[in-house]
């Protein structure tokens, strides 16, 4: 009886069995896009280092793919052409990030040669509504951020003077006015309170002197003065443009060109404080003054 076919399955089975793979490194080992508006333009991660072993057969495919729960939401960015030689190979690959739909979202980058060896790198990002609104502003970014925005006025003219104290607290774009003025005209003082909800935008635009720039700009209801010996009361005025409005001016926001939606996802605070002169400033009636507005917010 032949027992030779036998034999050779036991040498094959003692083979693989001394057979190992060699793992394949990329850096970083997992990267987070954080979160990203569904429907936008795509995202595009840093650079991956794709390190094969030596054992990797000299001029043979590397196959660089995307695998995992959401890997529709994911993409490679230009593939990766790699081939292996008998020193190792080291090649870049890059992952865009597109999510389609609402929540979290995770895939995996798979590295995989002609003699089996692999390697992962895990990836992850959360899909979230339109990063503006339509709201006080055509394109509105105010959603995103908490923190405070906050002016100091004074203006003083011949006899009188006229101060204004304010902060706004904002809460994920929802902002309201805490302060108050103080008009002192021959003697007499009159203070109003400036209290309610507030109209708050942040902007992003593109700049002559900078591939972008942001622009905060706030409204607070007017004051309200109370009545006096010889006056009615003054109710306040709900907030609008126009009136008991402030703003950071244009601020730079990114030293390098890149996409708006890059930018905005790359950006964690917004923080910083202007001085300019007021703008009832009359120096030919010897009316004087200026306007401190300072700003710090955090992402949402």
């Amino acid at each position: 009886m032949n027992r030779l076919p036998d034999c050779r399955v036991a040498l094959a089975s003692i083979v693989a069995a001394f057979t190992t793979h060699a793992p394949i490194t990329i850096t970083p080992a997992s990267y987070d896009f954080g979160e990203y508006a569904i429907n936008a333009v795509a995202v595009v991660s840093p650079d991956f280092r794709i390190t094969l072993p030596p054992s990797s057969t000299p001029g043979g495919t590397v196959r660089v793919t995307l695998a995992g729960a959401d890997v529709a939401d994911f993409g490679l960015r230009g593939g990766a052409a790699c081939t292996p030689s008998a020193q190792g190979t080291v090649c870049i690959a890059s992952v865009e990030f597109k999510p389609q739909s609402l929540g979290p979202k995770v895939a995996r980058l798979e590295v995989t040669d002609a003699n089996g060896n692999r390697g992962s790198a895990q990836l992850k990002g959360k899909g979230v509504g339109a990063l503006c609104v339509h709201r006080v502003v055509p394109c509105n970014y105010a959603p995103l951020w908490t923190g405070t925005f906050s002016w100091t006025s004074v203006l003083n003219g011949p006899g009188s003077q006229y101060n204004e104290t304010v902060q706004v607290d904002v809460v994920q774009g929802v902002a309201f006015c805490t302060g108050g003025a103080t008009s002192s005209e021959n003697g007499r003082s009159l203070t109003g309170r400036i209290t309610g909800p507030a109209l708050f935008a942040v902007e992003f635009l593109q700049d002559p002197m900078y591939p972008w720039v942001y622009r905060i700009t706030v409204a607070c209801p007017t004051p309200h003065w109370p009545a006096t010996e010889d006056a009615a009361a003054t109710p306040s005025r709900p907030a609008e443009l126009g009136h008991n409005e402030y703003g950071s001016e244009r601020q730079p926001a990114a030293s390098t060109a890149m996409t708006l939606e890059h930018l905005v996802a790359s950006l964690a605070k917004l923080e910083g404080s202007i001085t300019y002169p007021s703008p009832d400033v009359d120096p030919l009636n010897g009316v004087t003054g200026n306007v401190t507005v300072s700003w710090n917010l955090r992402r949402s």
